[in-house]
């Protein structure tokens, strides 16, 4: 059992979110994009039977910005490295948990900032986060530097629900002064 679970960890690493094996063409889904004018991609995971449903295949293997879809990544490395610590610390002037909640760039600009270059790189490379860029330390998610697929976002988020990413689970600590 845990060789096939290593197994399964390294296949997901290695390949990305979607095989060819579990994935179907849900071209039903274009109607909902035609009506509304849009150009875009839908991926849907069903974990109970491990298959996937793709709407535009193709645009899911592009790359983009991450923007938001980065803060996860961000928080769990800050958490990981000690930069961010639980969700008590104060970084921007709000509590950690209440900065994620509303998705406050300055609060994850400074989380940048303090976890550092160096350390995010590492982190990138680690997990494989889309083409692993970084430019500027407090925008490169943002600016076009740092590109993911949206198969590599699926492929993330798997590893991150199945506590499959290269990150200890330590135990929880309390506050200072508790």
């Amino acid at each position: 059992m845990k060789r096939f679970g290593l197994l399964l960890i390294a296949a997901a690493l290695g390949l990305g979110a979607c095989t060819p094996n579990n994935v179907k063409d849900a071209k039903e889904w274009q109607q909902h994009f035609a009506k509304h004018k849009v150009e875009g991609c839908f991926m849907l995971f069903d974990n109970g039977q491990g298959t996937f449903r793709v709407y535009n295949i193709d645009r899911a293997k592009e790359r983009f910005a991450p923007g938001g879809i980065f803060e996860p990544f961000l928080a769990v490395t800050g958490l990981q490295t000690g930069a961010i610590r639980d969700s008590i610390v104060a970084v921007a002037g709000e509590p950690f948990n209440q900065a994620f909640r509303n998705a406050s760039l300055p609060a994850f600009q400074e989380a940048a900032r303090t976890i550092g270059k160096d350390t995010l790189q590492h982190w990138l490379d680690s997990v494989g986060f889309g083409n692993r860029k970084i430019s500027r330390i407090d925008t490169f998610w943002l600016d076009n530097s740092l590109q993911i697929s949206p198969d590599e976002v699926l492929g993330f988020s798997k590893q991150l629900y199945f506590s499959q990413l290269p990150i200890r689970n330590a135990p929880r600590k309390s506050p200072p002064g508790s």
